[in-house]
C-alpha cells in the first residue's frame, strides 16, 4: 500500500484471531502485521501484536486476554 508520496509502498499481513477476555465472550478480529523489510522508515519493536477488533467495553490496561489463532494461517517461529 502506498500511503505516502514521500515514502515507498509498504506490504501487510491481515491474520485472523479471536480475543477472549476473561468473562469468555470472544471477539472477532485482525491481527496486522505490517512488514519491516517494506517499511525502513518507521522502526516497529518485533515483540509488538497490533490487533485490529471493535472496542472491548470495560477492557482497561493490565487486564489478560486470550488470542486464538488459525494455524492455518501463520507460522510462528
Amino acid at each position: 500500500m502506498k500511503w505516502s508520496p514521500e515514502n515507498p509502498a509498504e506490504d501487510f499481513s491481515f491474520l485472523d484471531c479471536q480475543i477472549v477476555t476473561d468473562s469468555n465472550h470472544p471477539f472477532n478480529g485482525l491481527i496486522y502485521y505490517p512488514h519491516p523489510e517494506t517499511k525502513p522508515e518507521h522502526f516497529q519493536f518485533p515483540d509488538i501484536l497490533e490487533i485490529i477488533t471493535y472496542p472491548i467495553d470495560g477492557l482497561k490496561e493490565g487486564d489478560e486476554l486470550m488470542i486464538e489463532l488459525d494455524r492455518e494461517q501463520m507460522e510462528i517461529p
